[in-house]
């Protein structure tokens, strides 16, 4: 019997950009991964209201799983994970993608070529390396700070996204990890797990624009850093440390000053006052940002309890009415 290759894809109102991905992935598995039955889970992030995915419970190879509300496509991808954990068996293999065409399903054979080869390893997670982006200047520019402080925070060069693949072992006993209720491609990199990163290039979209705003991204950058918390407290407790030991350093020097009659740069104390405070103002976002994701992070956890299964089936039932009437009103209309 075949093993399975699920394909977790979520979607927010970009069925079209699904459809061109679900014939790609079919092209490329047909070809270089006949070995294994594909299967797609989509997750719906509209929260049903998305009427283009009616049609797709009417078919086989597409499992539709919907959020109750739009998570975002990290929290979309936990959701459904978690959702289907059931289904999939310890051995199958799972690969988790955007389905904008920015993970590229040609680079499935690739990404999934050191699982294939260490067949009884469970345990491993492939991360696809980005080695190319078509971005914006603006974009590039930006990114490159972000990592740049991300390095510097938590120690960790961060390249990867979405686009990963594992066996279904890790869903089961990896994916629920509470790290995974803040942020799913951090998870991936900063738990101690056994890492295959695959140099892949970043592919173009296949329709439309993205949908994620500034504040979007800003937000998202900053939950990466949550399951490096940790490690940022630690480094944190150091650098505090370092400071408090410095600080008789300067006071000596301070006073010195003042004793040989020299009056201390305007400048020099403006400088003192508007660290403080800056440190001040950046201890008091970071914790209020924490207790939001905390907040955030516990409302995906309850996402994925039994009280949901019942909406689920619902909402589900719905849809495959939808599709019914929808095949009915064509073949009539013939």
């Amino acid at each position: 019997m075949r093993k399975v290759l699920w394909l977790f894809v979520p979607c927010f109102y970009d069925c079209q950009s699904f459809l061109e991905l679900q014939k790609r992935a079919n092209q490329i598995a047909a070809k270089e991964l006949a070995q294994l039955s594909l299967r797609f889970v989509l997750i719906d992030d509209s929260g049903g209201q998305d009427s283009e995915l009616s049609t797709l419970d009417a078919h086989p190879q597409v499992e539709v799983v919907t959020a109750p509300y739009n998570l975002g496509h990290q929290g979309a991808l936990v959701f459904g994970l978690r959702k289907m954990s059931q289904s999939i068996a310890a051995e199958d293999y799972v690969v988790t993608l955007d389905c904008d065409g920015e993970d590229r399903p040609e680079d499935l054979p690739s990404l999934l070529y050191p699982l294939l080869e260490h067949e009884h390893n469970l345990h491993s997670v492939c991360l696809a390396q980005r080695t190319k982006r078509n971005e914006s200047l603006l974009f590039k520019s930006l990114y490159f700070f972000f990592k740049l402080f991300f390095s510097t925070l938590t120690g960790t060069v961060v390249r990867n996204g979405n686009f990963a693949a594992y066996r279904g072992w890790v869903v089961k006993n990896i994916l629920f990890h509470p790290f995974f209720d803040y942020c799913y491609s951090s998870s991936l990199l900063g738990l101690p797990i056994n890492r295959y990163n695959i140099p892949l290039a970043r592919g173009s979209r296949y329709h439309g624009s993205s949908k994620m705003t500034l504040v979007s991204l800003v937000s998202h950058g900053f939950r990466m850093l949550l399951p490096f918390s940790e490690r940022i407290a630690i480094r944190s407790i150091i650098l505090s440390f370092f400071l408090f030991a410095s600080a008789p350093t300067l006071a000596i020097f301070y006073s010195l000053l003042l004793v040989s009659g020299h009056n201390l740069p305007i400048l020099l104390v403006a400088a003192g006052v508007l660290a403080v405070a800056s440190a001040i103002i950046a201890a008091t976002s970071c914790i209020f940002f924490q207790i939001v994701n905390q907040t955030k992070a516990l409302s995906l956890r309850e996402l994925t309890t039994p009280i949901f299964v019942s909406h689920q089936s619902e909402l589900r039932s719905e849809r495959e009415q939808r599709a019914h009437d929808y095949l009915a009103s064509t073949k009539s209309t013939r």
